[in-house]
């Protein structure tokens, strides 16, 4: 599969949902959102070669901001092998991302800051989590430790 055939089929399976192309270099950079998202819209990145994925959030205030996602790099030689796990995983998460009420979760400590999506299916469960060291990025500024993202 190419990245015009992913696009595809990502169009087709999410018909309710409108996928932006963004500047892809050769690979595949789509964002989405849906409409009781009003604080972050989603992006998937697929590097040229399969190489590495990424599923995130970028938040409408900051776009360039650090903010919520998940990621992985290729973990096998077998290209029809590893293809196939991003598909699955770009499907499963946009699935889950699409079909449930989501929101993002961000905790200011004292080194660290911490990033939650949730997604609600009779109690709000967790998609992932990532961190950062406070002083070494760009986050969102936040009165107090916490803030919901909706």
């Amino acid at each position: 599969m190419n990245f015009t055939e992913l696009k595809e089929k990502l169009k087709t399976t999410f018909t309710t949902i409108d996928f932006r192309d963004k500047d892809a270099a050769n690979g595949l950079h789509l964002e989405f959102s849906r409409k009781d998202n009003k604080d972050y819209k989603f992006y998937i990145c697929v590097e040229p070669h399969w190489n590495s994925v990424l599923i995130g959030a970028r938040l409408e205030s900051d776009v360039n901001g650090y903010f919520w996602y998940d990621s992985a790099d290729r973990t096998t030689e077998d290209d029809k092998e590893w293809e196939k796990w991003v598909v699955d995983y770009v499907f499963d998460t946009i699935t889950t991302l699409v079909n449930y009420k989501t929101r993002i979760i961000q905790r200011d400590g004292l080194m660290f800051t911490s990033f939650k999506c949730e997604y609600f299916d009779t109690v709000w469960k967790v998609v992932t989590k990532n961190r950062a060291v406070r002083w070494t990025i760009q986050v969102p500024k936040i009165k107090g430790s916490k803030k919901i993202y909706e």
